[in-house]
């Protein structure tokens, strides 16, 4: 067992313990002491943190078992780091590592070698000079690989400075995909303390408290408005910050290059890796700041391989040195900072001034929050075409604020396209996505991008006459125009849009027959993956108005529909491949609504996720209406599986993965309702299912998987029932009847073997042969015969 001595935390999170409270923590054991500490809250990992926005800080946490920090000592004894003297030996320290994975870390050394003990104690007889003579001192570096260059220069005890070597390199940058344990390992940490034995029993861990300070800091980037743009833009490639310095004359010789007049940039990172490990940095121990950084190659330029694709919950981290602007201060003058943002197809140049300090105070173990990348800031975007070919047509044109014809380079009749100082040919761009309302004559110029085949306008209510043209209709792929109303009837040349494969009308009704058949034909059954329809509230026929809403055998993935659509017979039957139901759907009318639907995992080594859920608006499950949804597992109301009151004909034939559901409330379960379903229960780890309906209909739970069935209100049972149920207890509360006249013998009503099953009925049951045994009676021409079933037991309650 090895003494777990000290206690270590970031500055500004460290616990305050005052020398009583210090003396009162536990002796864990006989060897050594544990210093309890408080866990900083959520966290549970490095990995787990976020930039805090509120404090300024990435704070920091310690990883047990891979953190290790390096300790020198001073008026300490042990074995290597032993040092009775009053100043460091850069040979001599102990190394020590995390026990636990906390904020405030607890460490232990590495071996038994590893133990540092104070060399003397101060007596009471002692004055203020024996007691500093006395005193020992400690300075801990992480990570473990920092070094210290020579002994402490000795310029008096308040003074005194130490030297560090092998930092770790700032040049080499992360980011947020592997968390921020990594760059944690890349910014140097350092802390200094001091304390003296008082008593015998005073150990070193009781008395030491490091506090560790970050005497560099890190950049974080971070975007907004790009989550839209993933594929437009590509992935983020790197992020380049470079520090300009001030491109003014000065007014006074404050300047840092006489030559020419200006304030030198800041000193931002080193030029290549291996130069790292010979920087040199001076830390005043009195003040515990940074005297001096000495690099080999200072450059002002940083860059960050970033090599992903980006969303705007993702933060890149580059860590930088330390930057003093007092000069920039003093001239009262601001640093220019260029910030780069390199993305496959499109590359963001953002510029800001600054005269603070990074971080603003030394040792606030600060990182530097960047203004974010508003890619909605910019009046309109161009991107690249992805294979770089003026032949590829595949370019993303984004309007973001202003007028869509101001994006036109004059005197070219609306067919180029303005941008970085060149100009784009119409027929370029394969994409266009409007932010901002496009007038009539907008619109019209609409007709100019002859190779578009995405469409997005966020703005628009309207769509007027010809708006596109015969082939844009052809070989348009997605419309996107959440805020349309009104669609006129030759809103096209001609053709229809027979390749579509997303089309989001969310405030559209659909009521134009002639708009519908633009939309939905053969072609489109094939090709349609996304739709939004918000703005239908029934998709059953209107009177007067010839119009079908009706997707049966579409190829549809993902439907977004308004709360309380009503659904039309078949409505979406057969869309084997529709995996998302957003929004609330009425079943009323919806004989079949989604009959077969969801099924594409029937297919050879096809991964698409299946409709597994569905929210519904009404305890009544409508005939045929998951009839076959074989992956169809919650059926939700008001955000819980429904608790039905009808279940009507095939409702759930075949729904495999159905495994829960509470039947007490049903009333109503109609022929074949849970045929082959696979329901076990009304929850999970319930088994006792119990069943509400008075008639249990023809083959209404037959296949299914329960073991224990209570029919509360049954009086009335029909054949086939309990099909091949694995029944080990079944309960007819109330004594029921069958239909005596029915010329059909009676099979499979009672589980899969009767000979298993304990049976429970009301002490008025009739039709009871035997003890143990049960004769349904049926009629062969005017003869009455009997099934009978035999029962492991029988109990009339």
């Amino acid at each position: 067992m090895k003494k777990v001595l000290f206690s270590a935390s970031l500055m500004l999170l460290a616990v305050s313990c005052t020398q009583d409270e210090f003396d009162s923590l536990s002796v864990q054991n006989e060897k050594g002491i544990s210093i309890e500490a408080g866990l900083m809250e959520n966290a549970q990992s490095r990995a787990d943190m976020e930039w805090n926005e509120d404090a300024q800080k990435y704070d920091f946490f310690w990883w047990a078992e891979q953190d290790v920090i390096s300790v020198w000592g001073t008026q300490v004894n042990g074995t290597d780091g032993v040092n009775p003297e009053k100043y460091f030996d850069a040979d001599k320290l102990a190394k020590y590592k995390a026990t636990k994975s906390e904020a405030r870390g607890q460490f232990t050394g590495v071996d038994n070698d590893q133990i540092l003990n104070f060399n003397y104690k101060v007596l009471p007889s002692d004055n203020a000079a024996a007691i500093l003579n006395k005193t020992s001192r400690f300075f801990a570096v992480y990570p473990e690989s920092v070094e210290m260059l020579a002994d402490e220069v000795l310029t008096g005890d308040d003074a005194n400075q130490v030297q560090l070597i092998n930092l770790p390199v700032l040049a080499e940058q992360t980011n947020n995909e592997k968390g921020a344990n990594e760059v944690s390992q890349k910014v140097a940490m350092f802390s200094y303390t001091t304390a003296y034995k008082e008593k015998g029993y005073d150990a070193v861990g009781e008395k030491i408290n490091l506090e560790f300070i970050r005497p560099f800091t890190a950049l974080i980037f971070k975007t907004v408005g790009a989550d839209d743009y993933k594929t437009d833009f590509g992935a983020l490639q790197t992020i380049k910050v470079e520090a300009k310095g001030y491109d003014k004359d000065p007014a006074d010789e404050l300047a840092l290059d006489a030559a020419k007049g200006d304030i030198l940039p800041s000193v931002l990172a080193n030029e290549t890796p291996e130069v790292g490990e010979n920087d040199v940095l001076t830390i005043d121990l009195a003040s515990k700041e940074v005297l001096s950084y000495t690099m080999s190659k200072p450059v002002s330029t940083v860059e960050l391989d970033v090599n992903r694709t980006w969303e705007d919950a993702d933060r890149a981290y580059a860590a930088i040195n330390f930057v003093d602007r007092k000069d920039f201060k003093a001239k009262n003058v601001k640093e220019k900072m260029e910030i780069t943002y390199t993305f496959n197809r499109i590359e963001f140049v953002k510029e800001i001034e600054t005269n603070a300090n990074w971080p603003s105070v030394q040792g606030n173990n600060k990182f530097i929050d960047v203004p974010a990348l508003d890619i909605t800031s910019y009046d309109y975007l161009v991107t690249l075409p992805t294979t770089l070919s003026p032949n590829s047509n595949d370019r993303t044109l984004i309007v973001n604020k202003g007028t869509f014809s101001s994006i036109f380079k004059s005197g070219t009749d609306n067919k180029e396209v303005l941008w970085a100082g060149a100009s784009v040919a119409t027929s370029e761009f394969s994409t266009i996505v409007s932010e901002v309302e496009l007038t009539a004559d907008e619109l019209a110029m609409l007709k100019n991008f002859t190779n578009v085949k995405n469409v997005t306008l966020k703005k628009n209510t309207s769509i007027p006459s010809k708006t596109f043209t015969t082939a844009q209709a052809t070989t348009m792929i997605k419309l996107d125009m959440p805020k349309v109303t009104s669609i006129a009837d030759d809103f096209h040349t001609a053709g229809t849009f027979g390749a579509l494969e997303t089309l989001k009308l969310g405030s559209y009704n659909f009521a134009s027959p002639k708009v519908n058949a633009a939309f939905f034909n053969a072609s489109t059954k094939i090709s349609l993956k996304v739709l939004d329809m918000s703005g239908v509230e029934n998709m059953l026929p209107d009177f007067g108005i010839d119009r079908s809403l009706s997707f049966e055998g579409y190829a549809l993935e993902v439907v977004t529909v308004q709360d309380g659509m009503k659904v039309a017979p078949k409505g979406f039957k057969n869309c084997t491949k529709l995996h998302t139901i957003n929004g609330v759907v009425d079943l009323l009318n919806g004989e079949e609504a989604f009959a077969g639907s969801g099924n594409v995992g029937a297919l050879v080594g096809v991964t698409q996720k299946y409709l597994t859920t569905i929210n519904v608006n009404s305890t009544v499950i409508t005939a045929g209406a998951f009839n076959g949804c074989e992956y169809l597992a919650n059926v939700l109301y008001n955000g819980a599986q429904v608790v039905p009151t009808v279940v009507e004909d095939l409702a759930f034939y075949n729904a495999k993965e159905l495994k829960y559901m509470d039947l007490s409330n049903l009333n109503i379960v109609g022929i074949n309702a849970f045929n082959s379903s696979g329901l076990v229960g009304p929850a999970e780890n319930v088994q006792i299912m119990n069943i509400g309906a008075e008639k249990i209909s023809f083959g209404a739970f037959s296949g299914t998987k329960m073991t224990m069935v209570n029919f509360t209100n049954a009086t009335v049972i029909e054949n086939k029932i309990l099909q091949n149920v694995p029944l080990v207890h079944l309960k007819f509360t109330k004594a029921f009847t069958v239909n005596e006249t029915t010329t059909e013998a009676w099979v499979n009503v009672f589980g899969a073997n009767p000979l298993n099953i304990d049976l429970f009925i009301n002490p008025a049951q009739k039709y009871m042969s035997t003890k143990t045994k049960m004769s349904l009676p049926y009629k062969s021409g005017s003869d009455v015969l009997y099934s009978n079933f035999q029962f492991k037991t029988v109990q009339k309650q």
